[in-house]
């Protein structure tokens, strides 16, 4: 599995995830997302996410930002609140987060944003840099009815086996 994590001498966010994860629809996803703020001056960046199709089409109602609750060391995603870090540039941020998601089989993606005024406004704000990954169903664990008359088969065998054995003994 080939990741999607760049570096971020490469790239202005990053994040541990590959480029296709196993998720189940309510299970927590754990990250670490990195940021480095661009050359320029003083400036406030926050992070926005939203899923897509498999086809990369936004899906309604999905957009939440990254926030860090008070008193936590981790970050959410919120539909209501947003999180600023006023960065100088090349200073970085590394950020544990701490997803739960309604579905699977989607894209998830992460857009990092300067803000261009007092308030974060998507539209208006410049996107510096995203990223994404794909949240694929894991695979239902089944045995097939091959799987089963050979497991069957080779327990009698070595039934037969040890009985025959037992029998010469005598």
């Amino acid at each position: 599995m080939q990741s999607s994590v760049e570096t971020l001498q490469d790239t202005y966010l990053s994040w541990d995830l590959p480029s296709q994860v196993e998720y189940l629809a309510g299970q927590e996803l754990q990250f670490t997302l990195q940021f480095l703020a661009p050359e320029g001056s003083l400036a406030k960046y926050y992070t926005v996410g939203a899923l897509y199709t498999k086809d990369f089409a936004y899906i309604p109602n999905t957009l939440f930002s990254i926030y860090v609750p008070p008193d936590h060391d981790y970050a959410i995603g919120s539909t209501q609140y947003v999180s600023l870090w006023e960065l100088n540039p090349g200073e970085s941020v590394s950020l544990p987060c701490r997803l739960t998601l309604d579905r699977s089989d989607v894209i998830l993606g992460l857009f990092l944003f300067e803000m261009e005024g007092d308030t974060p406004i998507i539209g208006v704000d410049e996107e510096i840099w995203s990223v994404s990954t794909e949240l694929v169903s894991p695979v239902p664990a089944y045995v097939s009815i091959v799987d089963i008359a050979t497991m069957v088969i080779a327990l009698a065998l070595t039934g037969y086996v040890a009985y025959t054995a037992l029998e010469e003994a005598k």
